[in-house]
């Protein structure tokens, strides 16, 4: 018969989400005191670990962002996560460190190129949707009228949409993308 304590830690565990609670102290809060502590010394070797850790954890999180609803689904998933969360974060194995060099480090190599060009995409779309939203948010009443008028004449080059019509965009809360899509940074 099933102790009625491990029952109920359980159904706690699944039904109040402690795993996801306990998955964000020990996965979050704990290594950014370690990556603070890290950071303070001169030893490279654990600035090293807690980058590790925190490119493994960020890949261990978008995994959960795309597969977390069929992952729930899985007994005892919360605990699975926080043991492999402690193994990565263990001083004794290095486990991130460990991940890093045999698997993430040959894939970085090997995607370099792909790697490179995504990034270089990002970052024009993050650059370009900031120039929106400066554009936007201070053209009329934050710059000088010459400033103003030359990133209008921007912004109907490059985006084809006028300022009118960027703000009413953005005062929806939604650029749908058609702004975006006709800029090319």
């Amino acid at each position: 018969m099933v102790p009625v304590g491990l029952c109920v830690i359980v159904v706690g565990w699944n039904i109040f989400y402690l795993g996801n609670l306990a998955t964000y102290i020990l996965g979050v809060l704990y290594p950014i005191v370690k990556s603070f502590q890290a950071l303070g010394t001169d030893n490279k070797a654990d600035d090293t670990q807690w980058l590790s850790y925190w490119l493994c954890y960020s890949l261990f999180q978008l995994i959960n962002c795309v597969f977390g609803f069929a992952l729930s689904y899985i007994p005892l998933y919360n605990l699975v996560h926080i043991f492999i969360l402690l193994w990565l974060q263990n001083p004794i194995n290095n486990g991130a460190t460990t991940v890093f060099q045999k698997y993430l480090l040959p894939l970085s190599k090997k995607y370099r190129t792909e790697i490179d060009t995504l990034n270089k995409e990002v970052n024009g779309a993050l650059l370009s949707m900031g120039h929106i939203f400066l554009s936007v948010k201070y053209l009329p009443h934050k710059m000088d009228y010459w400033t103003a008028q030359q990133v209008q004449i921007w912004l109907e080059k490059k985006v084809g949409l006028t300022v009118d019509e960027l703000k009413l965009l953005t005062s929806e809360g939604d650029i749908d993308g058609r702004a975006l899509r006709k800029i090319s940074v």
